[in-house]
């Protein structure tokens, strides 16, 4: 039986890689981008495991909490985009927190010196806590810590991050890949630097056209006096 592979990753469009990687000479058959929170899932349904809640996403979670928010003085001045920004950057923080989230939170944060501003920030956290806990509700950390305290290993899969990924600073993230895998996952480069890739042609390229290039080709093309 093939083995799958399953490449944790963040923002970038799935189609691209696999061409990306095609043309570095690596087997894109068979292989599977996840986010975290698509790895989560997909571990939990594995697992045999579901989580009681109803899942909210970073967006609706803002706009349910959006008004409480700019009651806090702090905040008061914060646009619909602030607050999302704002959610998004708490999220942030809780994937750099394995266990004891909340408690660490509260003993952190309180010890910057930016005082005022934490003070309010863990009071947007306490926020978000409590009006997922009280309407039954998980958002994205919370399905993702829920699989790191619930799921098996399979060591049957090839799980892979990319070096330079930014979700190699998140340890939530990674310990929910270490944890997959059944043991610390090394990230692993996309081109081996003793084989510099070639490019017979800048219109050969992956990405945009470069400007300056198609620019210089017209003038020398139709003769055009620098």
């Amino acid at each position: 039986m093939l083995k799958q592979t399953i490449i944790l990753s963040s923002n970038i469009n799935e189609s691209e890689k696999l061409k990306s990687l095609a043309l570095l000479d690596k087997p894109t058959f068979n292989v599977r981008y996840m986010s975290t929170l698509d790895l989560a899932n997909y571990l939990l349904e594995l697992s045999g495991v579901t989580y009681p809640q109803a899942f909210i996403t970073d967006d609706n979670l803002s706009a349910v909490l959006y008004r409480e928010i700019k009651n806090i003085p702090y905040f008061e001045k914060l646009s619909f985009n602030d607050i999302m920004n704002l959610v998004a950057s708490i999220d942030d923080l809780r994937r750099y927190i394995i266990k004891d989230e909340s408690e660490t939170i509260h003993d952190k944060l309180p010890k910057d010196i930016f005082v005022e501003k934490n003070e309010a920030i863990i009071e947007v956290y306490d926020l978000m806590m409590r009006v997922m806990e009280n309407n039954g509700l998980i958002d994205e950390v919370g399905v993702i810590r829920f699989a790191l305290e619930n799921i098996k290993s399979f060591p049957d899969i090839n799980f892979v991050i990319y070096e330079k990924s930014k979700l190699l600073d998140y340890k939530l993230d990674m310990s929910l890949l270490d944890k997959a895998h059944g043991a610390l996952v090394k990230p692993t480069k996309i081109c081996d630097s003793n084989k510099p890739l070639k490019i017979d042609s800048y219109l050969k390229a992956f990405g945009q056209t470069n400007e300056i290039e198609s620019i210089l080709s017209y003038i020398y093309k139709n003769n055009i006096p620098f």
